[in-house]
């Protein structure tokens, strides 16, 4: 479900919450939920008994810790909270990435080794591959949720140094924000003190309103000049990018959306490239097109790797609907 007019607050990513069992099985208590929940909104969730509506419940709270997926809260943003794990993932960035690849190629040897198995071998090695594709994707949504496509350029230098600049500043507004809230505190109250004042026939302690508002609005106005400090940033983040990625938005419009798809999966066998980093637009629109799984991140290996829906048995396969 999709709402462009109105912010996501909750946003669930094929969610699964797997309770063990013996002898290596598993209840699959949710398996592959997906959903938005947008500001001013009231979601209902609707099952019969025993379906796992208190357990999705839970899991979002996070009083079960999932099995599988992601589950992000939007009701502050990036910016306004500007979290340490942001420019450790932007400083550590060569570092992930080579660590990314590491678990691609594990995750890719055991996707092989396990087409080759009788299905009661796959049900043994079933567990283990399940841990290495989360472990690869959790590896590639972590750095794609600060910087996106640019996971895909040679050169991370000019992306770090944007984006560590871009969390500076956020982290100045983070900071200003939160003495914001104290300055206001002190208006509300020297307001409070000046209405009971005159409502006793009394007068106020001398310009305590005045000063505590003063100090609010030199607050506001740093706030101001670093927010425009951060869109100037933004905008020098997006030049990098449509310098970087010109070449490929140049390709969709020479040869249109419905046929990019195949030029880029001939491109990148020739390359010898297996992964295409999705993120951006133009790649999720291609894959979508292509009738890949829903999953940007992936959705261009599974088109040029079809033997590993086969490998898939139809339990462990998830496809999102709606």
């Amino acid at each position: 479900m999709q709402n462009n007019d109105k912010k996501v607050l909750l946003r669930i990513s094929n969610l699964k919450q797997y309770f063990p069992l013996k002898g290596g099985r598993f209840v699959k208590a949710n398996d592959g939920i997906s959903l938005d929940i947008y500001e001013g909104e009231t979601f209902g969730l609707v099952g019969e008994s025993g379906c796992g509506k208190s357990t999705l419940g839970r899991t979002i709270l996070q009083l079960y810790h999932q099995t599988y997926g992601r589950t992000m809260y939007y009701g502050r943003s990036l910016d306004d909270l500007a979290p340490k794990y942001v420019i450790d993932t932007v400083k550590n960035l060569k570092s992930r990435r080579a660590k990314l690849h590491e678990l691609e190629q594990k995750r890719d040897k055991l996707e092989a080794e396990y087409a080759k198995l009788s299905e009661t071998e796959q049900y043994a090695k079933h567990t283990e591959l399940d841990t290495a594709r989360k472990l690869a994707e959790d590896a590639l949504l972590d750095i794609t949720k600060i910087v996106g496509g640019f996971l895909v350029v040679d050169d991370l230098d000019p992306v770090i140094a944007a984006y560590s600049k871009d969390y500076g500043i956020a982290r100045k507004i983070s900071a200003l924000e939160e003495k914001r809230q104290a300055l206001q505190v002190d208006v509300d109250d020297a307001q409070y003190a000046k209405k009971t004042a005159e409502e006793a026939g009394k007068s106020e302690k001398s310009g305590q309103l005045e000063k505590a508002q003063e100090k609010l609005k030199q607050c506001d106005d740093q706030i101001a000049a670093l927010r425009q400090q951060l869109d100037a940033g933004r905008q020098e983040i997006e030049a990098l990018r449509q310098e970087i990625f010109a070449p490929l938005n140049a390709l969709r419009e020479r040869v249109g959306q419905e046929n990019l798809s195949d030029i880029l999966l001939s491109h990148m066998r020739q390359m010898g490239v297996e992964e295409c980093l999705a993120g951006q637009a133009e790649a999720a629109e291609a894959a979508t097109s292509a009738g890949c799984p829903a999953s940007p991140a992936r959705a261009v290996r599974y088109t040029a790797h079809p033997q590993r829906r086969a490998a898939e048995t139809p339990s462990t396969r998830t496809v999102r609907r709606g």
